[in-house]
């Protein structure tokens, strides 16, 4: 029986979700606990309207402007190759699960595990794991609701939904002391990102060989601001550097990015995108994850506030304060100049046992991996035990008399409880 995680992994396009999700499952796989992705079609828990509407709307936008057919064909081609490459690399549920038949996984683990990311978005109820019966150890890991602010509504259906949780780990500092105080009852942890679990080594290993030889900066913006791609070519030009970008990120065609880089890359594979950060001599960024792997990868890096959605810039502002790295992140207009970026310091990542950006980051690394593991550990072990149980019953029924049964069942139902009780999580 193996541990099933539900995130946004099926049929993702995103790098970062990606990732994210092949973590997760490596860090228990490491601790030699079995682990896989559960493929869960989350498009299908949208009403037919809505998919539909999504359809129309590519479809005006191409009608409006034929020249952007071949950027959409490329969007389109880098999302079939993003899908491909990840169903290699992170393991998996053979079987595609849709909303009416999630159910049928159930048989295939004995403890579910829902995140990371925004899966407590409240579109789907599956990540709530609301397919899951009571009585199933279900675990929560850096979810996200994906909001600034939570609603009485927000409250009370996550409150409904976690009563039967073994344990919840979440990514926002907010949104913890929210959920701690509607739900008392319940210990809230806080949660780093799967990505901060795994060790540089693991990363070495997923990272593609290094796929430009001239030196270069590398360019992964997800939001459409002019400015910060106008920084980048300055900063390219004056330190003769090429430009390497990943261009429409977002899945639709951005205008700010047309033209944006010397190289625009349309091929990358998740590996690709850790090579390309892996080998750049400077990372321009508005992205959580391109920070998270620009710190991993102990590269310099300036990391930008978000405009369009500054709830981003929360999550951001968190990652810089874990690695010290808060004089990197520039959130205002007068700090997209070059003259401003050369004032900023270097991040300093030489490892000589008095440098906090790794000794603070590690303490949480282990702390939060312990925490985690431990908790699906012992879960675990319930579920095994309760099998186990169940098992004895049922030869009993055979083999032993009636009173002789009962002492067996007693036996091993009093040594459970000892065990849970000096457990407990």
């Amino acid at each position: 029986m193996e541990v099933g995680i539900i995130t946004m992994f099926h049929n993702s396009s995103n790098y970062g979700g990606v990732l994210q999700a092949y973590a997760l499952t490596k860090v228990l796989i490491n601790y030699g606990i079995e682990a896989e992705q559960i493929r869960y079609d989350n498009f299908s828990a949208f009403s037919f309207s809505r998919r539909l509407k999504n359809k129309l709307h590519k479809c005006a936008e191409i009608i409006k402007h034929p020249e952007l057919i071949k950027y959409q064909w490329k969007i389109e081609k880098r999302a079939r190759i993003i899908v491909k490459a990840s169903e290699r690399l992170v393991p998996h549920s053979r079987k595609i699960y849709k909303e009416k038949n999630i159910r049928n996984c159930l048989a295939d683990y004995s403890v579910f595990i829902t995140g990371s990311d925004q899966v407590w978005h409240g579109e789907w109820p599956a990540y709530f794991l609301s397919f899951v019966p009571d009585g199933v150890k279900k675990i929560a890991y850096a979810v996200s609701t994906g909001k600034s602010y939570l609603s009485t509504a927000d409250i009370q259906k996550i409150k409904e939904h976690v009563k039967e949780y073994a344990a919840i780990f979440v990514r926002e500092a907010d949104t913890k002391a929210i959920l701690q105080k509607a739900i008392p009852e319940k210990t809230i942890e806080s949660a780093l990102d799967p990505s901060l679990l795994l060790d540089i080594e693991d990363w070495h290993a997923v990272a593609s060989v290094r796929r430009i030889d001239e030196p270069y900066i590398f360019c992964y913006f997800l939001g459409a601001d002019m400015g910060l791609r106008n920084v980048a070519r300055e900063y390219a030009d004056k330190y003769g550097l090429k430009l390497v970008t990943i261009p429409h990120m977002q899945g639709k065609i951005e205008e700010s990015d047309i033209d944006f880089g010397d190289i625009q890359v349309y091929d990358a594979a998740p590996q690709d995108f850790l090579s390309y950060i892996k080998y750049a001599e400077m990372i321009f960024t508005d992205s959580f994850h391109a920070t998270a792997f620009a710190s991993i990868f102990q590269k310099q890096y300036v990391v930008f506030g978000r405009t369009e959605r500054k709830e981003m810039n929360n999550r951001i502002e968190m990652l810089t304060d874990i690695f010290h790295t808060g004089h990197r992140f520039i959130d205002n207009t007068e700090g997209l100049s070059i003259e401003h970026i050369e004032k900023i310091r270097e991040i300093d990542y030489s490892n000589d046992g008095s440098n906090l950006i790794w000794i603070y980051p590690l303490t949480l690394k282990v702390t939060t991996a312990g925490l985690f593991v431990y908790a699906v550990a012992v879960v675990w072990f319930f579920s095994v035990i309760n099998s186990v149980l169940f098992y004895v019953e049922m030869i009993g029924k055979y083999f032993f008399s009636k009173t002789k049964k009962n002492e067996v069942l007693a036996f091993y139902r009093n040594m459970y409880s000892n065990f849970a009780c000096s457990s407990s999580i």
